[in-house]
């Protein structure tokens, strides 16, 4: 299971990459950075920390964030990575 932390690339764009990710994890941060349901926390972090999905292939996944508030989103892809298959985001709305 990845831990995922933020590095800079060499054009010191902060970014977090998974490398060999299953096909659940690639689901996993889909859902949370392109997640369009505005009542959500995924929403609302992801749009928050400027999260791009940059890139979403079999060897690697690469989220890069184009505003400095992007930690809580991380957590937040952190813990729902934990949860692995027992993830479901609809269960997470806002009231």
């Amino acid at each position: 299971m990845p831990f995922l932390e933020v590095k800079n690339s060499v054009h010191d764009q902060p970014y977090i990459q998974i490398n060999n990710p299953t096909k659940n994890e690639r689901d996993i941060v889909k859902k949370c950075v392109c997640c369009q349901h505005m009542n959500t926390e995924e929403y609302n972090l992801s749009r928050k920390a400027g999260a791009f999905l940059q890139c979403d292939c079999e060897d690697y996944v690469l989220i890069e964030f184009w505003t400095p508030n992007f930690q809580p989103f991380v957590d937040f892809l952190n813990e729902k990575l934990k949860l692995g298959a027992g993830y479901t985001w609809m269960n997470k709305q806002r009231e």
